[in-house]
């Protein structure tokens, strides 16, 4: 009797870990993979059915607009929906994407805040939310150290210039509500070559310290509030 109870016991948990070896093969990192599936719930409409392959019999890495980079365990370094007629709100989740590189969901409905999760994406290079309806507060950048690229132009985005990151290439925040003033601290982006803000609510002056912007190729400023003389080094 004690044996039999030995032997179901050992096929049991022989059962068990062969199911955590397939789901640990086919979803590979589990963070991920629920970080994905909280994004889908986030989506309230999709008209193209983009999100159909979103399920557990496809690996997360092959699931449409998701990009996976292969040199240790499968992880997930890019989420690219354009132009996919998405109606919703981007999910808080998207922070957990760990190694995530780029933020591409431009050309959908995607309303709510950005969330400030994403600011804690250490290896972040591009975010693409440009055409939406996303409202609020930009959040703070600042520790996305790797950013090159932000574009959030034509939101409902208000409050003032966020927080940056120091090597960030190009920002794009054309029509939204932004307040404020230019704040002179942009002239430590020494690596910035295109700044574009124009059609918000801006005030005051471009700052002097914008002579510093060395690399700066493309500064597009106009349908503000803005006064006072154009730095002559710009």
């Amino acid at each position: 009797m004690m044996a039999t109870t030995i032997g179901q016991f050992v096929l049991l948990l022989m059962a068990y870990n062969a199911q955590t070896i397939i789901c640990s093969s086919l979803y590979g990192n589990e963070t991920d993979w629920l970080s994905l599936l909280e994004f889908k719930k986030g989506v309230n409409l999709d008209p193209q059915q983009v999100l159909m392959s979103w399920n557990d019999s496809t690996h997360f890495c092959h699931w449409e607009g998701v990009l996976c980079g292969m040199k240790t365990r499968p992880r997930v370094i890019s989420l690219n929906l354009t132009n996919r007629g998405l109606v919703g709100q981007i999910s808080p989740s998207v922070g957990n994407l760990t190694f995530l590189q780029f933020l591409i969901l431009p050309t959908n409905s995607f309303s709510g805040e950005i969330p400030p999760s994403i600011g804690r994406l250490h290896y972040l290079r591009t975010i693409y939310l440009t055409n939406n309806t996303l409202q609020g507060k930009i959040p703070n950048f600042s520790n996305c150290t790797n950013l090159k690229v932000l574009q959030l132009d034509s939101n409902n985005l208000v409050g003032k210039f966020p927080n940056l990151p120091t090597h960030l290439r190009e920002l794009h925040l054309y029509q939204n509500n932004l307040t404020g003033t230019i704040p002179s601290s942009l002239a430590n982006i020494t690596t910035l070559r295109k700044l574009v803000f124009v059609l918000n609510n801006l005030e005051g002056n471009i700052p002097n310290d914008f002579a510093k912007l060395r690399k700066l190729q493309f500064l597009y400023g106009g349908g503000n509030k803005l006064t006072g003389m154009f730095p002559h080094a710009v």
